[in-house]
């Protein structure tokens, strides 16, 4: 008996053309990647704003520190002039001083941007610390209703003197200044009978804006306790 052979079963293979269509999408339904113009200048905006507000942070931040820096250092001083006084039981005089314009060791006395401290021995004054200059455009302010201490009338320091030798690289022509005494026992004392509320004095930027008309939004207030001539400081 003789089987009939049977035949494979017959496969339809797409075409070439087919296959192609199958793996390359084509280039007309490809979905775009990129940016359009407008979104890259919304971008490029973004940046610049949040740079811009940054450097004005950094700045605010760089002020407050200098305030604070030389608020410190003129406290230390002060310290350092009572601690001398009770140390060498001599009354040490605290000097601040009214120098040329910052960059400048000529010129007018203009601003109060320094201090030092002297050993009153006698009609001798031997300094006790190096002059000490306030960071760049850190100064105290003049004006009578924030830094009452400075005032030349008989409620403040009064005038101003000129020293009688030069102050570091300034000459004594282009340097004036005021100053208190720590005696002793702690107490203070100065050319005026001082009321006791005005015993302080303002730090702040040379050229910040004052709202007020007194004094900027950012500054420090150093008050020296004239009993006890230990040193309080303020800053907003």
């Amino acid at each position: 008996m003789q089987h009939k052979r049977s035949e494979p079963p017959e496969i339809n293979l797409p075409d070439r053309t087919s296959i192609f269509a199958l793996r390359v999408p084509s280039k007309t339904t490809r979905p775009s990647s990129g940016f359009s113009l407008i979104e890259l200048l919304v971008v490029v905006a973004i940046i610049v704003l949040l740079a811009v507000l940054a450097t004005s942070g950094l700045n605010n931040v760089s002020r407050s520190t200098k305030l604070a820096s030389a608020a410190q250092l003129l406290g230390d001083q002060i310290a350092l002039a009572r601690q001398t006084a009770v140390a060498r039981n001599l009354p040490v005089e605290v000097r601040f001083y009214k120098l040329p314009d910052f960059g400048s060791t000529t010129g007018a006395a203009s601003l109060w941007r320094g201090a030092q401290i002297f050993i009153m021995d006698g009609t001798i004054a031997v300094p006790a610390s190096r002059l000490l200059l306030f960071p760049q455009r850190v100064i105290i302010s003049e004006n009578a209703a924030v830094s009452p201490l400075l005032q030349s009338g008989s409620d403040g320091l009064g005038t101003e003197s000129t020293p009688t030798s030069d102050v570091g690289a300034f000459s004594t022509g282009n340097v004036r200044y005021k100053s208190f005494t720590i005696r002793p026992n702690g107490t203070l004392t100065a050319s005026n009978s001082i009321p006791d509320p005005n015993w302080f004095f303002t730090l702040h930027q040379e050229n910040d804006p004052k709202p007020d008309g007194l004094k900027p939004a950012n500054f420090v207030t150093i008050q020296v306790n004239p009993i006890t001539s230990k040193v309080t400081i303020l800053q907003p």
